[in-house]
């Protein structure tokens, strides 16, 4: 039996200010609100501790940023958001990959993970400066995830993921098993540009589509997958 470790939505807040009354203060979060840090490093702790040696993959499935961080409410620029979302991501990925040094992470985009909810970047300075930020932080910067994989495959990874966040990542620990991450967001209905999908939706399609074939023509022991 294989075992992973999935997480999705956790909203980490990194501005958490503990609300205290009766004399108790809730320093690792409160229920209604997103937590802090603190909280999400004691669930992986816990994790960790039951299941260290038994995790072959984690995933995380994404909302990683807090709800209300929205460009144009409290003087939030696109600049800032940008500059607090990266620190975001950096923070959570070094503490999964410090719990778990030797687990691949296997990260998919949610709604609340671009620059403005639901929207993925598609003018081309944001766009090259979100991804190119993710690519390194989520393969480079978590050692495991890039272990025994060749030149080939990190830059098929890389070349899909800087085209719109999606790309495949085969499980070397389960033989036959490849995820697909898909980067749903160019399709969300709530995309104001939704009736008009933009290139990087159709271009995604034209990639899933030739990844399926390509899967397709594998011997049938190693055409188990994911899509995630």
């Amino acid at each position: 039996m294989h075992k992973f470790l999935v997480m999705n939505d956790m909203h980490y807040k990194p501005n958490y200010t503990e609300p205290c009354d009766f004399m108790f203060c809730r320093k690792d979060g409160m229920y209604g609100s997103d937590p802090p840090l603190s909280l999400i490093e004691k669930m992986l702790d816990h994790a960790a501790s039951e299941y260290s040696d038994e995790v072959e993959a984690i995933f995380m499935l994404g909302d990683f940023i807090e709800h209300d961080f929205i460009i144009g409410e409290d003087g939030i620029t696109k600049e800032h958001k940008f500059e607090v979302i990266t620190a975001m991501w950096s923070n959570l990925t070094q503490l999964v990959s410090k719990k778990f040094p030797d687990v691949p992470v296997i990260i998919a985009l949610g709604n609340n993970d671009n620059l403005e909810n639901y929207i993925p970047p598609t003018e081309s300075l944001w766009k090259q400066d979100m991804f190119s930020y993710l690519c390194k932080a989520w393969m480079e910067d978590i050692p495991a995830n890039l272990a025994g994989k060749s030149d080939e495959e990190v830059l098929e990874m890389q070349t899909s993921f800087m085209a719109g966040g999606y790309y495949k990542y085969s499980l070397d620990s389960v033989k036959g098993l490849s995820n697909i991450v898909l980067n749903a967001n160019y399709w969300s209905v709530n995309d104001r540009e939704f009736v008009d999908p933009s290139q990087e939706a159709w271009d995604q399609l034209t990639w899933l589509e030739a990844t399926l074939k390509a899967n397709r023509d594998l011997p049938e022991e190693e055409r188990d997958m994911f899509i995630l």
